[in-house]
C-alpha cells in the first residue's frame, strides 16, 4: 500500500509509473483494453504525510503530470500547508479529548457528590443515637465505648464532607456562605477536636491572636474550619516533639 509506505517513512514521496485506469474498447468486444482519455499512461502521484510531532494523521495525495518533479518552492508551500493542517487536526483532537475528560470528571464528581450525600444520613444517625445513649448511660465502660463511637463517627463525617466538597469543587458547584462568627470560638472548637490526638502524642497546640480578633468576623466559617482542620491535623501528624502554633495577624485593611 502506497499510503502505508508514506506513513512508515514519514517522508514526501513521488510515485511514478503508476498503473493507468483501463476500460474496454466498445467498438469491438475482442479488442484489448486501452487507457482512459483523461488518464496519462505514466501517471505520477505526490504523497505527503500529515504529521504533528511523532503522530501521523493521514496522507495527502496529489496527482501530478508524468515526469513532473516538485520544486523546492513547491515543497516549501506544501510544507506550510501540511503543518498548518496538522496543527488544526491536533487542536481538534486535543479539544475532543479535553471535552471527554471534562465530561468524565463531571460524571465522577456528580457520583461522588450523590454517594457522599447519601452516606452522611446514616453517619449523622449514628452520631445522634450514640450521643443520646451516652447522656442516659450510667455504666462508665459503656459510656467510654459510646464516646469512641461518637468521635469516630464525627471523623468519618468530616472525611465524607471533604469528599463532598472536593466533588462539588470539581463539578463547579461549590458555594460559599457568608455569616458572622467568632474566631476565638472557632479556635475553641478546634482545640476540643484535637485534644485526644494532642494528649496521645504529648504535644501542645497554641493559638496566638491580638485583641482585635475578639470581634466577630464575616465569612464562611465552615470552609475556614475545614482548612484549619486539615492544616492542624497534618501539623500534629508530623510533629513528634514540641508544639503546634497557629497565629493570626492583620496583613491589610
Amino acid at each position: 500500500c502506497l499510503c502505508r509506505r508514506v506513513i512508515d517513512t514519514k517522508e514526501n514521496i513521488v510515485f511514478r509509473e503508476l498503473e493507468p485506469h483501463l476500460e474496454k474498447r466498445d467498438d469491438h468486444p475482442g479488442n484489448p483494453p486501452r487507457p482512459r482519455r483523461n488518464d496519462p499512461c505514466n501517471q505520477s502521484m505526490y504523497m505527503i504525510p500529515i504529521i504533528h510531532g511523532e503522530e501521523v494523521f493521514g496522507v495527502i495525495n496529489i496527482h501530478i503530470p508524468a515526469g513532473f518533479t516538485p520544486s523546492v518552492e513547491d515543497d516549501s508551500y506544501l510544507k506550510i500547508y501540511v503543518e498548518t493542517l496538522a496543527g488544526i487536526m491536533k487542536w481538534h483532537q486535543s479539544e475532543e479529548l479535553r471535552r471527554r475528560t471534562e465530561t468524565a470528571n463531571q460524571g465522577k464528581s456528580r457520583f461522588l457528590a450523590n454517594i457522599s450525600h447519601e452516606m452522611r444520613t446514616p453517619v449523622n444517625a449514628i452520631i445522634g443515637l450514640s450521643d443520646l445513649a451516652f447522656s442516659s448511660c450510667q455504666n462508665e465502660k459503656t459510656k467510654d465505648y459510646l464516646s469512641k463511637i461518637s468521635k469516630s463517627s464525627r471523623s468519618l463525617l468530616m472525611l465524607i464532607n471533604d469528599i463532598l466538597d472536593l466533588s462539588k469543587f470539581e463539578a463547579g458547584l461549590i458555594e460559599l456562605h457568608s455569616s458572622e462568627f467568632s474566631l476565638r470560638d472557632l479556635f475553641d472548637q478546634l482545640t476540643d477536636l484535637f485534644i485526644d490526638k494532642l494528649g496521645k502524642k504529648n504535644i501542645d497546640l497554641f493559638f496566638y491572636m491580638s485583641d482585635e480578633w475578639t470581634l466577630f468576623l464575616r465569612g464562611d466559617e465552615q470552609r475556614l474550619k475545614q482548612i484549619l482542620i486539615n492544616l492542624i491535623g497534618n501539623a500534629i501528624k508530623f510533629t513528634e516533639i514540641g508544639k503546634v502554633e497557629v497565629s493570626v495577624k492583620t496583613v491589610a485593611r
